[in-house]
């Protein structure tokens, strides 16, 4: 039995502009972009906002609350933090 809102099952995973795209669209438009080769006239942000704008974008979708590279900023001087606080030991507690 089929319903008519249950997606195909794909051996990979798909998302929802996928699964609207037929191969035959998917081919045509793929040729349409070889013959315009956009990639050749795209030259990205230029100016400091649009800068700053298209290294913010991957902040706001993110699953996790912080990245890997956020995490690691997080945690780069706690080699420091811990001589701060093994000097503290030292001087609160003298042998």
């Amino acid at each position: 039995m089929s319903f008519a809102n249950e997606l195909p099952v794909a051996s990979t995973p798909l998302n929802r502009r996928q699964l609207r795209w037929t191969p035959e669209a998917r081919r045509m438009q793929a040729e349409r972009c070889r013959q315009a080769q956009p990639w050749k006239r795209s030259t990205g942000p230029t100016s400091p906002e649009g800068k700053k704008q298209v290294a913010a974008n991957g902040q706001h979708n993110r699953r996790k609350p912080g990245s890997v590279r956020d995490c690691r900023a997080s945690v780069a001087d706690v080699g420091g933090m811990v001589e701060q606080l093994a000097d503290l030991r030292r001087l609160l507690m003298p042998q």
